[in-house]
C-alpha cells in the first residue's frame, strides 16, 4: 500500500546516504525513484597547472604578453531531479560552480517537461554544439581573439554559439522533438546580451536569438546543421550604428567508436560590415587528441568597430590518462596548443603557445 511504498522510499534514501558517506569514489548518488520523485547528486573538481607564452610583433596590442605560469580550477556541483506521471516527466537541474580564485558561477539551472519524444526546456542551459573540439582540451586564441564577444579589438572566432545559451542576463526556451534517428530543436535566447558585447563600448537592449538545429545519428555517425538569427533591431548599438542584427549558419559531422572519433565543423556569421568564417577538424585515437581551427574575419574598412580583417590558426593536442591510481573516476589530461593571429594588410601578428596539466575527479 501507499504507506509501505513511502517507508521503502525513506529506507532507500537512508541507504543511499550511508553509501555516499562511506564511499568517497561514488560517481553520483541517486535517491528515490521516478514515480515518487528521484533526486541525483553529483559533481566534479578540476585543478589546472598552466604555462603560457604570448609574443606580439610590429606593435600589436594585447592585454598580456610574455610568459606566465599559474594554477586555477573549479568545483562543480549538480543536483538533478525528475518525476514521472503517466506519459509526462518533469525534470530539473541546478549546477553551481566555485572557482579556486573565489568566484561563484552557474552552468545550468533549468526545468524540463517531456512527453514521449517531445521536450520543453526553460531556464539556463546549452543547446546543441555545432562546433565541438573533441575531448577535454586547453586552447587560447592568439591576439586576444575572442569566441564569446562580438566587440573585440582584433579578432572574433565565430563558432555558432551566440544563441546556444547560458547567456548572462537573458532567458532561454527550447523545444525538442525526436523522430527516430532525427532530432529537431528550436532554441530561443531573449533579453540583454552584455555577455557577448563589451557594455562600455556599446548600448545594449533586449535581443531575440532564434536557433533551429536538426541532428541525424546512426551507428556512430552524426551530422547536425542549423542556423541562429538575432531578429530585433537596435539591440547592440556602437557609435550610433546597429550591429546586433545578425544571422549565422553552422554544421558539424563526425564518426565515433569506443576508441576513435573524428569531427569536422563549419560556421559562418553574416553581420553588419563583417563576415566571419571558421572551420575546424579534430580526431581522437586511444586518448590522443589532435585538432585544428582556422578562422577568417572579412571586415569592411568603414566598420564602426574599427577592427581589421585578419585570420587565426590554432593547433591543439591532448592526452587522457584514465583511472589514475586505480580510481575509475579520476582522470588526468595533458593539453597543449599553438595559435597565431595575423592582420591583413599589415605586419602585425601574435603567437600564443600554452600547455596544461588537468586533474579531474568525479564524485
Amino acid at each position: 500500500n501507499r504507506k509501505h511504498e513511502m517507508k521503502a522510499v525513506k529506507l532507500s534514501l537512508l541507504t543511499s546516504a550511508i553509501i555516499l558517506a562511506s564511499s568517497s569514489y561514488a560517481a553520483g548518488t541517486t535517491f528515490g525513484n521516478t514515480t515518487d520523485g528521484q533526486l541525483t547528486l553529483s559533481g566534479d573538481i578540476e585543478l589546472n597547472f598552466n604555462a603560457r607564452n604570448i609574443d606580439t610583433k610590429n606593435g600589436l596590442k594585447v592585454a598580456d604578453s610574455g610568459k606566465s605560469f599559474n594554477q586555477d580550477g573549479r568545483i562543480s556541483f549538480a543536483v538533478e531531479g525528475q518525476r514521472t506521471i503517466g506519459l509526462n516527466t518533469l525534470s530539473f537541474k541546478f549546477n553551481p560552480t566555485y572557482k579556486t580564485e573565489g568566484e561563484v558561477g552557474l552552468d545550468d539551472a533549468w526545468l524540463n517537461l517531456s512527453r514521449n519524444n517531445t521536450n520543453l526546456k526553460v531556464g539556463r542551459f546549452e543547446a546543441a554544439d555545432l562546433f565541438p573540439k573533441g575531448q577535454d582540451i586547453f586552447v587560447n586564441n592568439a591576439g586576444d581573439a575572442a569566441d564569446d564577444s562580438i566587440v573585440t579589438p582584433n579578432f572574433y572566432l565565430y563558432e555558432m554559439k551566440e544563441g546556444r545559451g547560458r547567456a548572462k542576463e537573458a532567458g532561454q526556451i527550447m523545444l525538442t522533438q525526436g523522430f527516430g534517428n532525427v532530432t529537431a530543436e528550436v532554441s530561443t535566447v531573449f533579453g540583454k546580451r552584455s555577455d557577448i558585447a563589451d557594455i562600455t563600448k556599446a548600448t545594449i537592449d533586449d535581443s531575440l536569438y532564434i536557433r533551429p538545429v536538426v541532428t541525424y545519428t546512426n551507428e556512430g555517425f552524426t551530422i547536425s546543421g542549423g542556423m541562429e538569427a538575432q531578429v530585433l533591431s537596435d539591440t547592440i548599438v556602437v557609435n550610433g550604428k546597429d550591429i546586433g542584427k545578425r544571422i549565422g549558419f553552422g554544421a558539424t559531422t563526425g564518426y565515433a567508436t569506443d576508441n576513435f572519433s573524428v569531427l569536422a565543423n563549419y560556421a559562418q556569421m553574416n553581420a553588419e560590415d563583417e563576415t566571419d568564417r571558421s572551420i575546424g577538424v579534430n580526431t581522437t585515437l586511444y586518448g590522443i587528441g589532435l585538432g585544428y581551427i582556422r578562422g577568417i574575419n572579412d571586415v569592411d574598412k568603414n566598420s564602426v568597430l574599427n577592427k581589421p580583417s585578419g585570420s587565426l590558426d590554432t593547433f591543439y593536442t591532448s592526452y587522457e590518462f584514465k583511472q589514475v591510481l586505480g580510481f575509475d573516476n579520476f582522470d588526468t589530461y595533458l593539453g597543449a596548443y599553438y595559435s597565431k593571429y595575423s592582420q591583413d594588410d599589415t605586419n602585425k601578428s601574435a603567437n600564443d603557445l600554452g600547455a596544461r596539466l588537468r586533474l579531474k575527479y568525479y564524485f
